[in-house]
């Protein structure tokens, strides 16, 4: 068990990685694993409910915050993510377009003879 993780009941324990909730099952062969990123987690509650599930109202209103906090948080680094490329193709497509510039050697007039 991770230091995050929480036993959740028959078998199953649940941790959150920073994006998404990782369910963990045991089993004698090795490990299962679910991850549930916010619309998928929000997509779960809904199922919930729509098989006559019913939560306490403050349990409801929890997981539907946490649902909505945990979307907005992935749109924003989605967003985030999309300005950072864009600035980055941005940057890459005007180095081609700059004016070369060459240093230029002080030019130097051949040495003539000496005379003597």
């Amino acid at each position: 068990m991770t230091r995050n993780e929480s036993y959740l009941g028959d078998g199953l324990y649940a941790s959150f990685d920073g994006y998404q909730i990782v369910l963990r099952a045991p089993r004698e062969h090795g490990e299962h694993y679910v991850a549930l990123e916010p619309a998928v987690y929000a997509a779960l509650i809904r199922y919930a409910a729509d098989i006559g599930w019913k939560l306490l109202e403050s349990e409801r209103e929890r997981c539907v915050r946490s649902a909505r906090e945990g979307a907005a948080k992935w749109l924003e680094e989605q967003q985030h993510r999309a300005r950072q490329q864009k600035r980055e193709r941005e940057r890459d497509d005007g180095a081609d377009q700059r004016p070369r510039i060459v240093p230029l050697r002080p030019q130097t007039s051949p040495k003539s003879p000496n005379k003597k």
